[in-house]
């Protein structure tokens, strides 16, 4: 009789010992399951993040190539203009020497004077736009590396987070 009593006290305790497991169990199985959606969130979140970062870089890489295209081209141009002017000269001279021989020509001289006046505006122009060119070329170059900077320090934050959230997760879980 004892022994039943006892063999029934024991099967008591261990039914609600079973019940206090169960339920702490499917506490813990809810707990986990709501860490689980938190952090999909947050690893979609991070991942369309991610993508527009990478869209963002590949339009300022885009711009910085267009800019260093423009950049050659505008240098390809003065590389000409340096040939005409090169050769405005070479008349010039020899337009001296005929002037020397033949006083006559003067006028033809002047007016050829006068045009290497305008060749040298234009390559005036042409340096200042070409500096102006630099100086764009520089500013997008300096934008682009803060855009990329702030991109890579956003994402070490945003990776130190998330390492952080899960080592706590892990540490919850495990204890």
């Amino acid at each position: 009789m004892q022994m039943r009593i006892s063999n029934e006290y024991n099967e008591q305790k261990l039914e609600e010992l079973t019940h206090r497991f169960e339920q702490l169990l499917r506490q813990q199985e809810y707990a986990h399951q709501q860490e689980v959606l938190e952090l999909q969130g947050s690893i979609e979140y991070l991942q369309e993040k991610l993508v527009s970062n990478r869209e963002q870089k590949e339009v300022l890489e885009q711009k910085l190539e267009d800019a260093n295209q423009k950049i050659l081209e505008r240098s390809e141009e003065m590389g000409s203009i340096r040939a005409e002017v090169s050769d405005l000269r070479r008349e010039v001279q020899e337009l001296r020497a005929y002037k020397a021989k033949h006083m006559r020509e003067m006028q033809n001289v002047e007016k050829l004077r006068k045009e290497l006046e305008v060749s040298q505006a234009v390559n005036r122009i042409t340096r200042e736009e070409f500096a102006k060119i630099e100086d764009e070329r520089d500013e997008l170059r300096e934008e682009f590396e803060k855009s990329l900077q702030k991109i890579k320090l956003a994402n070490q934050r945003r990776n130190r987070t998330i390492e952080e959230e899960l080592d706590e997760t892990m540490d919850e879980l495990l204890s």
